[in-house]
């Protein structure tokens, strides 16, 4: 599986739609293995484990979550969509997901592209769409505004896969929880607005806030290091002040941003937003805290 596509499920970072552009047999391979890992009844670390009952169900095409629709003569038309529409308004079967995978995806008419987009726009809960195309050229821009592209091949080195390797991003992140409480509002949306001027790393800040958040969660609830995506900032993150509750509320908040950003929202009102719901909540806990230490 793509190695983008299996970080963003071992992170809990899927998107509602993705493009995968290549070749159409490995794609769809592709689009399979990750129809698996969403589905799977014992993944491990954003990867199928193949053998399990869903696996073999989609490795086989009669799993009633997973849907595959390919262009009916020269195109993929809007009674497909339409079709595709009907099936998702039922809960899924299964499975964890509802999977709709579209082969050539560029050679929907207009009218498909259109129907299509009203339900990328609000995609059901639960539903993740795969496009297929071997080249996006022909694809209705708002269609494609809608998806995450995704190449054959390609290696994000922006991607949090780089985390374990570099530990600057684990002092940005501390210091940025650790300042938050302190600053004002001036100096709050300076960073927000560092960061939209680097629109490229937006969305790595964004992962790497996110599972620093995680890993301070899952720290204190488990208190074992080898559950957390870096095992090597256990004592850092068991002994944050941030309690696992107000960090899981925060990592909600990130997440959100990050599909408002997808969505094409204004990214620079969006991270305002953002910082300023972080700075409340963990406000919020350091009154709590210092209650609870006066009732003592």
């Amino acid at each position: 599986m793509l190695e983008q596509l299996a970080k963003a499920i071992k992170l809990g970072l899927l998107v509602h739609a993705y493009l995968l552009i290549g070749d159409k047999s490995k794609m769809l391979e592709e689009a399979l293995e990750t129809a698996m890992a969403v589905n799977c009844l014992f993944p491990v670390g954003g990867y199928a484990c193949g053998e399990c009952l869903a696996c073999r169900k989609i490795r086989y095409g009669n799993h009633p979550d997973v849907v595959i629709v390919e262009p009916r003569g020269a195109s993929l038309k809007i009674d497909q969509i339409r079709e595709v529409q009907r099936a998702i308004s039922f809960k899924h079967f299964e499975g964890r997901y509802k999977i709709v995978i579209l082969l050539d995806a560029n050679k929907m008419t207009l009218e498909a592209a259109n129907s299509l987009l009203k339900v990328l726009e609000e995609p059901p809960s639960g539903t993740l769409f795969i496009l297929i195309a071997e080249n996006g050229d022909n694809i209705l821009p708002t269609v494609l505004s809608r998806c995450q592209a995704v190449k054959a091949g390609r290696k994000d080195t922006n991607m949090c896969g780089d985390m374990g390797n570099d530990n600057r991003w684990h002092e940005q992140m501390r210091g940025l929880i650790e300042q938050l409480p302190s600053i004002d509002l001036h100096q709050l949306l300076k960073i927000s607005d560092s960061w939209n001027k680097n629109r490229d790393n937006v969305r790595s800040i964004l992962e790497y806030l996110l599972v620093w958040l995680r890993d301070i969660a899952v720290a204190k609830i488990s208190r074992n290091d080898s559950l957390l995506f870096n095992p090597s900032v256990f004592e850092t993150v068991v002994n944050s002040d941030i309690k696992a509750e107000t960090a899981v509320r925060a990592a909600l908040e990130v997440q959100n941003c990050q599909r408002q950003i997808e969505q094409n929202a204004n990214a620079k009102l969006v991270l305002d937003v953002l910082l300023m719901k972080l700075q409340r909540l963990i406000r919020l806990e350091e009154r709590y805290g210092e209650s609870r230490r006066c009732e003592v």
